[in-house]
């Protein structure tokens, strides 16, 4: 009921296929997009949205999660949200909204009006947020290991990629092989929906910082889809 009561003003709702966002004409106030989508293993350059944005004079909300400290790019959008984890390797539990431009529309929920948080009416996940302390001091060694994880796997796996070079995230990778292992340490991703193949998260290694090697990829086999 808060939906209905708080955006009714919402006219219409199109779904956009990313790979035809160059196809895509018209006026529309606002672009909502997940940049890196961990499902599938895809990443949409921000560039590329931003672009879109420019094209359709709207602004551009983005998904953030998987992508922030990753990718780059994220000062084009008007609105971000992303969680403590993923990106930014943190616990879960936080949500985090940057804004550049000016809030219009009020709430009802006393939880989701964003001038609540703002003026501190409600107690935050600060447990959640002290975890990040100690993992943005020495974030780049974290960020390492994802790289060289990514970088690894893209060698091992060259001939089964699913998606172009500018499509691969760092966080994560789609193949067309099905993946497994013996090895009882690692715990193998499982998407949410029914794609071929197998999705593999570069987090892995993590705790290794920059003495990461990729070594965790060694246990992985394939076998045909």
């Amino acid at each position: 009921n808060y939906a209905k009561y708080d955006f009714k003003n919402i006219k219409a709702i199109k779904t956009i296929n990313w790979k035809y966002l160059n196809d895509i004409s018209g006026r529309y106030d606002w672009i909502i997009a997940c940049p890196t989508e961990t499902s599938c293993g895809l990443k949409i350059p921000i560039s590329d949205l931003y672009l879109l944005k420019n094209k359709l004079k709207s602004k551009l909300m983005l998904d953030a999660t998987a992508s922030i400290g990753l990718e780059v790019d994220h000062e084009q959008a008007d609105v971000l949200s992303f969680s403590s984890c993923k990106g930014l390797f943190g616990l879960t539990g936080a949500c985090f909204v940057g804004f550049s431009t000016e809030i219009k529309n009020d709430v009802k929920s006393f939880y989701m009006r964003l001038s609540n948080h703002l003026e501190k009416k409600m107690t935050g996940p600060y447990h959640t947020i002290y975890s990040l302390y100690e993992i943005l001091k020495n974030y780049n060694n974290f960020k390492y290991s994802v790289i060289i994880n990514k970088k690894k796997f893209l060698r091992k796996m060259k001939n089964h990629l699913s998606l172009p070079i500018r499509n691969q995230p760092l966080l994560c990778t789609h193949v067309k092989k099905n993946i497994y292992t013996k090895n009882k340490k690692i715990i193998l991703y499982e998407p949410r929906n029914n794609l071929k193949g197998s999705i593999v998260c570069h987090l892995g290694e993590a705790h290794l910082k920059n003495k990461s090697r990729g070594k965790i990829l060694d246990e992985l086999k394939i076998v045909d889809v």
